[in-house]
């Protein structure tokens, strides 16, 4: 058993387990996601003592391994640690659940989108955070799935799935499945939902199906009549115009407080989309508003790396970019 201090908070952890596990057995919430090693979220950096690395830190750079940092969720302590995080949480995570769900609806949103929406029995209701997501169990397979709506009345959840290329769950999902086929989820998992922070002016970057569980994050807002909505901001990237889907919303480039930009990266640019990826139109037109701002992203590695090491660069504080890369699982899938 070896101490661990992360931010001056110290609890103990066994040389068997990873500084991410043991940390949240003892209620101290390190921000993470994957928990393989695949995606950036649970970056630390060790101030003092020694680490055994149990798997790949597939998310880390060559420049943020030679500053000393890791990735919690697989490292074990192998003596007493002095640990610096970026992203603490300070409040639990909900209970995850093992529970029966069933097929509601299942509507093409593009030609490589679906969205599919489960319906839990009243007995299994799951208690999430918007923007946290759900492993979906079938095959002997287990694939993770953002959830994009806010809890509701009717405890429904709605999640939004890409088409991938010779993927197993990809070719259920869009060539066999059909309403009422049941299944198993488990969840909910990760850190990426909305932070009490001192600001109002909240930017998102989402691409692809990451606008997912920003649009959770979004339509909860939207019904807590206790928080303001605030200045609000959000960049979702595709590859093509085509790409692009309705969210739900009446016309949320429309709503008080709220602007949606969309950007394509391989067409020109059109009065209704800008040309270009996110992170570069925004900082083409609103740096400004680095200083006090809340910024998530969601989406492909590469733009969340990208991103990150723009917005440090411009002076935007590392405790308030928060993250959730989409990774490829061990199947082939994507997140």
């Amino acid at each position: 058993m070896h101490e661990i201090a992360i931010n001056n908070i110290k609890y103990e952890g066994l040389e068997t387990e990873t500084i991410l596990e043991a940390g949240l057995s003892n209620d101290v919430y390190i921000a993470h996601s994957c928990k393989s090693g695949r995606c950036n979220s649970c970056r630390c950096k060790v101030l003092s003592g020694e680490t055994k690395l149990i798997s790949p830190e597939l998310g880390l750079n060559d420049e943020e391994r030679e500053e000393g940092w890791i990735l919690s969720c697989v490292r074990s302590p192998l003596s007493s640690l002095k640990i610096s995080c970026d992203d603490v949480l300070d409040r639990a995570v909900p209970e995850v659940k093992l529970c029966p769900a069933r097929i509601d609806s299942l509507q093409l949103l593009t030609k490589d989108v679906l969205q599919v929406t489960l319906r839990l029995p009243p007995s299994s209701k799951l208690d999430f955070y918007p923007g946290q997501y759900i492993d979906v169990l079938a095959f002997g397979l287990s694939r993770s799935y953002s959830i994009a709506n806010a809890p509701r009345v009717d405890s429904k959840i709605t999640l939004i799935i890409k088409r991938v290329p010779d993927g197993r769950f990809s070719e259920y999902w869009f060539d066999q499945a059909k309403e009422n086929d049941l299944l198993r989820i488990k969840g909910p998992y990760g850190t990426f939902f909305l932070r009490e922070t001192q600001t109002n002016k909240l930017v998102f970057f989402a691409t692809g199906t990451g606008i997912a569980p920003i649009k959770a994050m979004l339509e909860a807002r939207l019904l807590d009549n206790d928080s303001p909505m605030g200045d609000v901001k959000v960049l979702w990237g595709n590859r093509y115009r085509d790409d692009f889907f309705e969210l739900g919303f009446s016309d949320m480039s429309d709503m008080s407080g709220i602007n949606l930009i969309k950007c394509v990266s391989r067409e020109d640019a059109d009065p209704a989309f800008k040309s270009g990826y996110i992170q570069d139109v925004f900082l083409a037109d609103d740096k400004q508003m680095l200083s006090d701002t809340a910024l998530y992203a969601c989406g492909s590695s590469e733009m969340i790396a990208a991103s990150e090491q723009k917005m440090r660069a411009m002076g935007h504080p590392a405790k308030q970019f928060f993250k959730d890369a989409f990774v490829a699982s061990g199947g082939g899938e994507e997140l």
